[in-house]
């Protein structure tokens, strides 16, 4: 019996100086062992924290990751593991510094629209 460690959301935005926060959870949420969970952080332009350094079958842990760099348009991705009972798995989580999305309507919208 395995397990895949998820993190929600799966990617965050902030400004240059700013703060995100993802919930890490096991899945199954029902094996009966607990975790070691380990963060590998690619940029000295980050600060990453976990509120805890294991994780439950039926906990959460958040991770918290720091901007500290400059304000200039940058794409993260941190690694995030956990390791227990024999078993191992691993999520990536990304961060956008500094970007912008932009949200285009989708086909056929506008044939849903009542004249």
């Amino acid at each position: 019996m395995g397990f895949t460690l998820r993190a929600t959301p799966a990617y965050c935005s902030i400004e240059a100086g700013g703060e995100a926060s993802y919930a890490l959870s096991l899945d199954p949420s029902d094996p009966p062992l607990v975790v070691t969970l380990a963060v590998d952080n690619p940029s000295p332009n980050l600060t990453s924290a976990l509120s805890a350094s294991t994780l439950d079958p039926i906990g959460v842990v958040t991770l918290t990751l720091t901007h500290h760099g400059p304000e200039m348009p940058q794409w993260y991705s941190i690694p995030v593991s956990a390791d227990g009972g024999g078993f191992a798995s691993s999520v990536e989580v990304l961060l956008l510094v500094s970007g912008h999305q932009i949200l285009l309507p989708s086909v056929g919208a506008a044939a849903n629209v009542e004249r």
